[in-house]
């Protein structure tokens, strides 16, 4: 419960609890398993063992690491997770500063039991230490706004595929109302990026840290990066643009104009041809995609992501970060090409606060 966390962290602090051994952190995880409602436990005698290593018995990092791992294992479709998915998953969430050992690089076969993985990790989620998602609330007007807003719990409907079809097709085929949303989750104002015709963003001078993204992709794969994202519907003959704002292993939570819906996830993928748009936060060197051979501040960056210690600065793509940068795509279910591009980027800087999807629609 959010309201105990600081509680527990001052209790913690108050008897200087010591970390948990090799077992201790075996029952913990299983315990912690069992209380989410969980079945079959997903890790692996050498997964458990490998979070124990990794987490040197802290129940925080635990806590972390086996969120990120079940996360991982969930875009890829796996259904157990082995010890060089907790390593992928380590490597993403500890700080640089944390001791990390050299680890080949990731390959999880897939198979049956995605639910029993998606479940669990966002069953996990609300023990862990990531930021939540803010309630959505009415879409901002185009232009900067200096006031004081005061947001509101919208009520949410739950509605069958005929509803959900009829109201995409009244929804209009204009992004600008679903770009409002995703700057308010965001907390930006109205003019912070300009809107393409095809509904893609550009950030505008004020906000460097800001990047566009837009592509197309798998749901699933959008749901372990965890950041809302606008998504074009087919609606007759246009285009309705939609926001992204939850989901759970059946359903998917949507704003759609004025209204916030939950609608299955089957009839979601029938209007959804996989394009989506949306937008995070790194650092403005990011604005040019770094590529193999390339060095210079953007390689610097992943470089302090993805190695510990980092090389120094100036070091250049070369194939050890190219292999990094696979891992870490084949851990988030995207192509492992080893090229940083948007949604490796975005991956990376998934640690850096911002709103969050909602794990459990209720």
């Amino acid at each position: 419960r959010p309201d105990l966390r600081q509680l527990a962290q001052r209790i913690t602090a108050r008897f200087h609890l010591s970390p948990l051994d090799e077992r201790e952190t075996a029952a913990y995880l299983r315990h912690r398993w069992r209380i989410a409602g969980g079945s079959r436990f997903p890790f692996n005698a050498k997964a458990v063992r490998r979070v124990h290593a990794r987490s040197g018995g802290v129940p925080r990092l635990i806590n972390v690491i086996a969120e990120r791992a079940l996360l991982a294992g969930y875009a890829r479709d796996a259904v157990s997770i082995d010890a060089r998915l907790v390593d992928a998953a380590a490597r993403e969430v500890l700080p640089p500063s944390h001791p990390r050992r050299p680890h080949p690089g990731l390959a999880i076969a897939a198979g049956v039991g995605v639910a029993v993985l998606v479940a669990g990790a966002w069953w996990w989620h609300p023990w862990s230490t990531a930021t939540p998602v803010a309630p959505a609330a009415p879409a901002l007007v185009a232009t900067p706004n200096h006031g004081t807003t005061t947001a509101t719990r919208p009520r949410v409907e739950r509605i069958d595929p005929a509803t959900f079809a009829g109201l995409l097709d009244s929804a209009g085929a204009t992004p600008v109302a679903g770009w409002q949303q995703l700057l308010q989750q965001w907390s930006l104002p109205g003019d912070a990026i300009t809107l393409a015709q095809d509904g893609g963003c550009t950030p505008t001078n004020g906000h460097p840290e800001l990047h566009c993204v837009q592509g197309s992709t798998r749901l699933d794969t959008l749901l372990a990066l965890d950041r809302p994202v606008l998504l074009p519907l087919h609606a007759g003959a246009a285009d309705a643009w939609v926001l992204l704002l939850g989901a759970d292993t059946r359903a998917a939570r949507l704003r759609i104009g004025t209204h916030t819906v939950d609608v299955d996830r089957t009839a979601l993928q029938a209007h959804w041809d996989g394009r989506y748009a949306g937008l995070w936060r790194g650092p403005d060197a990011l604005s040019q995609t770094p590529m193999p051979g390339s060095s210079g501040p953007a390689v610097d960056w992943l470089w302090q992501r993805l190695a510990s210690p980092p090389p120094a600065a100036g070091t250049p793509y070369n194939a050890s970060l190219r292999n990094a940068v696979r891992e870490l795509q084949g851990a988030r279910g995207l192509p492992t090409d080893g090229i940083a591009g948007s949604l490796t980027l975005m991956a990376l800087a998934n640690d850096l606060p911002g709103p969050r999807l909602l794990r459990v629609l209720e």
